[in-house]
């Protein structure tokens, strides 16, 4: 079928996209009045599955010489017009369509395995802590020295630029270095609830609310200490005794600290005494301002949010190498995804996202450049029957 507008191409004439339209409802009313399958060609040439394509399916509707193919796919649902009345509007056909056949186009609409969607923290946390890494390590946080107080205008100008450079670094660092510390300990935490979730015997998935749930809801250790009982994933209870399991408990108890408690030891600085209302504090090479930025904004330390990092992969790389060898590929692959989805129907975790999203955009030709195209398409053809 070639449109109006361009005879030599067999192009659509139009590109509607259907914004306000359900995917959903949309291909049940397809599947109940056109076809029982996609029939489109974007169908018929994917290659793999179908959310592995530029297009997942797509539908011709045909009427006398009248033609649209409704698709859905990384663009969004779109209606190809190739040929239609002037001033046909798909997607008020489509809605219209579907509200007219509302019960018909529900209950088949209703009959499609439905996937409950979740975030995966495990893979959010695991790239949150990497890229705090990559921003906290390189910061510089010597605590400037106090030079003296008869200086040269030139030199008092320059500790006042160091002593306000070091306040900009050290609050970056107050702000980064707790979201290091906790990331860490939640990627810990998450890689262990996944892991339960997507591995969890069949028998706790019959009812999730009293038998799995309960078990995601208890604390780290707890989770740990059963993780080998409620998954087929293990082959032997988790070693508690090793010590990137103690280091991750101890990072747990850090991360409680710091959101839970204001007396906890963490908070504590350096005690200072009086004599009456004279300070007995003070002195050493630092500036009363380098100090306060220092008391401030440096706790939790770096060496300790760094610490924090090589604790979390460590414990990491340990409950990957404690999977069984069968499994690991699957576990990782699945551990990887954007997004977890459970099928209710079949029980079972599934991937229906693409792990790399992707757009397209198409730049059209005008009518001069496919003319030329299609003249040299001919030149090719006739040096090719020679």
């Amino acid at each position: 079928m070639r449109s109006k507008e361009d005879p030599k191409r067999s192009v659509p004439a139009k590109i509607v996209r259907l914004d306000k339209a359900d995917p959903r409802l949309i291909y049940a009313l397809l599947v109940e009045f056109i076809a029982a399958r996609p029939n489109g060609f974007y169908t018929l040439v994917q290659d793999r599955l179908p959310v592995d394509n530029m297009v997942w399916w797509d539908f011709f509707l045909a009427n006398e010489d009248h033609l649209i193919d409704i698709s859905n796919g990384v663009n969004g649902m779109e209606a190809h017009l190739y040929s239609v009345p002037d001033g046909f509007d798909p997607e008020r056909f489509l809605l219209a369509s579907t509200s007219r056949h509302r019960e018909r186009v529900n209950k088949r609409a209703d009959s499609y395995e439905r996937h409950e969607v979740f975030v995966n923290h495990y893979r959010s946390y695991r790239e949150s802590l990497e890229w705090l890494r990559d921003e906290v390590a390189p910061l510089d946080l010597t605590i400037p020295v106090v030079r003296g107080v008869f200086l040269s205008k030139a030199e008092a100008e320059a500790e006042i630029a160091e002593i306000d450079r070091f306040r900009e670094t050290a609050l970056r660092f107050h702000v980064l270095a707790k979201a290091l510390l906790t990331n860490a300990a939640f990627m810990c935490e998450a890689l262990v609830s996944t892991i339960l979730r997507i591995r969890s015997l069949p028998p706790l998935k019959v009812d999730p609310e009293k038998l799995l749930f309960p078990v995601l809801r208890s604390s780290f250790t707890r989770k740990l200490e059963v993780l080998h009982a409620y998954t087929i994933a293990f082959p032997s209870p988790i070693d508690m005794s090793h010590e990137a399991v103690r280091k991750a408990q101890r990072l747990m108890d850090t991360r409680n600290k710091y959101v839970h408690s204001e007396l906890s030891d963490h908070v504590r600085l350096p005690d200072v005494y009086f004599d009456d209302f004279y300070p007995l504090y003070g002195g050493g090479i630092h500036s009363q301002l380098g100090a306060y930025a220092q008391r401030a904004y440096l706790t939790p330390s770096k060496d300790e949010v760094l610490g924090a990092i090589a604790t979390a992969f460590e414990f990491d790389a340990f409950i990957r190498a404690s999977i069984r060898p069968q499994l690991l590929e699957e576990i990782e692959m699945q551990l990887d995804q954007p997004q977890l989805s459970y099928n209710t129907r079949k029980r079972v975790y599934s991937m229906v996202f693409p792990m790399t999203p992707f757009q397209v955009h198409i730049t059209p030709g005008t009518k001069e450049e496919a003319d030329a195209e299609a003249e040299a398409a001919g030149h090719d053809d006739d040096e090719a029957t020679g």
